[in-house]
């Protein structure tokens, strides 16, 4: 009689290979999540981005967005989160490029309006490999957010994914931190009300941080 179950049979194996390090992708990003840190008590959103395009479709990245706003995340961590949300703004076109109006227009947005505004949206990545830690395996992350800004370090990657140059710019830092000069523009308003885990974010009990 064959012996179906074993110690081994419950293991499976991987259907995929991890994606190769330094790998250029088009993705929709999603809005999974709005957490705080165990560690800091600071909030995050965790985004989950789905490649739309070539070899690699219908494979999913997750990553998180530091809030730029919090007091209770690190200076680093807030830029972090600045220079996240200014790219995936732009490389979704909510941002354009050379146009001042459109980044200011958006200062004041709350973080929750921040993430609302890109849930959905098609924005541009490159992947890499991040060695896995504690007896994980290794697996894929962002390793950076593509954009078409040619200020931005972001730029040489959305070329090559996309092509074509770029050739106005009129960049302005996007958010406002606090305790930097109020913005002059209201924030647009979104039209949908917040889904109830944007509303209250929840206080995780897995925060990798």
């Amino acid at each position: 009689m064959h012996n179906m179950f074993s110690p081994e049979s419950g293991k499976g194996s991987s259907s995929f290979s991890l994606i190769p390090n330094g790998t250029l992708a088009s993705a929709v990003l999603t809005v999974k999540e709005i957490k705080r840190s165990q560690k800091t008590n600071g909030e995050y959103g965790r985004v989950e981005l789905t490649i739309n395009d070539g070899e690699y479709t219908g494979r999913k990245i997750w990553t998180v967005i530091m809030n730029p706003l919090d007091e209770n995340n690190s200076e680093g961590g807030k830029k972090m989160g600045i220079t996240s949300l200014t790219r995936l703004f732009e490389g979704s076109g909510l941002f354009v490029v050379g146009n001042r109006g459109s980044y200011d227009k958006y200062n004041g947005a709350t973080f929750q309006e921040m993430l609302m505004l890109l849930d959905g949206k098609n924005v541009a990545m490159k992947i890499k490999i991040a060695k896995g830690k504690d007896g994980y395996e290794d697996k894929n992350e962002v390793q950076d957010f593509l954009t078409p800004n040619p200020e931005s370090n972001g730029y040489d990657g959305w070329q090559k994914l996309h092509g074509g140059p770029v050739t106005t710019t009129d960049r302005t830092q996007a958010f406002q931190v606090p305790g930097a000069q109020k913005p002059q523009a209201q924030a647009p308003k979104v039209g949908a009300p917040a889904p109830s885990w944007l509303q209250k974010p929840n206080q995780g009990t897995n925060s990798p941080f």
